[in-house]
C-alpha cells in the first residue's frame, strides 16, 4: 500500500477551518472523556482562523475528505530553527491504523526541505497512549514536567526530535 498516494498533505485555509475545528474536538474527546481539558478539544473555526496567521495549519486529506490535521509554529532563525508541533489530531475512526505516523513523517519531510532540523511537541504525561506514539518516532523527553496554568488539571512533558540532514533529491514538494 502507497500511503503518499492515497493521501494529500497541504496547507490549510480558511475554507478549512471549520473542518479543522471540528477534526480537533472529535480527535480530542477521549481526553475530555478523561477529565482532561486541553485547548484544543474546545476549538472553534474562529481559532483555527487565528492559527491559520499566526502558525502553520497542514491537513491531511483521503478519499474520504479530511483525516488529519497538524499545526505549526516556527521558532527560532537561523539555524536554530525549529517546528513546534501544537496540535496533531487524526479522525477518531483511523486513530492506531498510521495516520498520525504518516503526518509525522511529512512534517519531518517539509521540515527538511525548508532547513529545520528539529522539531518539539508537549503532551500529557498520562496519556500513555501518545507518550509511546511519540517516543515509538523518535522524540526524546526533554525538560521538567509543567502546567501549562496553575488550574491545569494535567502536568505536560516536551519532547524533542532532532532530524538528518538529507541533501536535496528531486523530491515531491509538499504544497
Amino acid at each position: 500500500m502507497n500511503q503518499l498516494a492515497e493521501y494529500r498533505f497541504r496547507r490549510a485555509g480558511r475554507t478549512d477551518a471549520q473542518g479543522v475545528a471540528q477534526l480537533l474536538v472529535d480527535a480530542y474527546r477521549t481526553w475530555t472523556d478523561g477529565g482532561l481539558r486541553p485547548k484544543a478539544a474546545f476549538y472553534t473555526a474562529r481559532d483555527v482562523e487565528v492559527d491559520l496567521r499566526t502558525k502553520e495549519v497542514w491537513v491531511l486529506e483521503g478519499a474520504a475528505g479530511m483525516v488529519g490535521t497538524a499545526t505549526l509554529r516556527l521558532v527560532g532563525s537561523g539555524g536554530n530553527r525549529y517546528f513546534y508541533l501544537t496540535h496533531l489530531a487524526t479522525a477518531p475512526i483511523l486513530q492506531g491504523r498510521g495516520v498520525g505516523s504518516l503526518m509525522i513523517s511529512m512534517i519531518e519531510s517539509e521540515a527538511q526541505r525548508r532547513g529545520v532540523f528539529q522539531l518539539r511537541l508537549d503532551t500529557a504525561v498520562t496519556k500513555k497512549g501518545l507518550v509511546a506514539f511519540y517516543t515509538a518516532r523518535g522524540f526524546l523527553r526533554f525538560g521538567e514536567r509543567f502546567r501549562w496554568n496553575v488550574a491545569s488539571a494535567y502536568e505536560s512533558q516536551k519532547y524533542v526530535k532532532h532530524l538528518v540532514w538529507v541533501p536535496p533529491a528531486k523530491s515531491r514538494h509538499l504544497t
